[in-house]
């Protein structure tokens, strides 16, 4: 519908395609617009992106470390290397992957 809106597809196109769409209930007990809901609900793909990334790509999901400091510097390392992940990311606009570049500047 956001397409219909920004005139990028037709009412017409719409109901043609609609039979292929899926439904999706969300419940929810927030007092907000139910598109900011659905909006809120589509971050999320972000943060278990995040974790994914923090997890698989980064190699970050155990520490073994016992002194709070060590571990307190630990994550903040791992945190910057996640940021620069993002920005990697934001910079190679789909000519490569984020593990390419970093395979790539392992190297030097």
């Amino acid at each position: 519908l956001i397409r219909i809106h920004d005139h990028a597809r037709s009412r017409a196109s719409f109901a043609e395609k609609s039979g292929d769409f899926g439904k999706l209930y969300l419940i929810s007990d927030l007092d907000e617009d139910p598109e900011r809901i659905y909006r809120l609900y589509k971050q999320r793909e972000y943060v278990e992106y995040a974790f994914n990334v923090y997890k698989n790509d980064l190699e970050s999901d155990r520490s073994y470390l016992r002194d709070d400091h060590m571990l307190f510097s630990y994550m903040f390392l791992n945190l910057l290397s996640l940021y620069l992940h993002f920005q990697i990311l934001n910079m190679i606009s789909g000519k490569y992957s984020v593990r390419d570049v970093l395979l790539i500047l392992s190297r030097i």
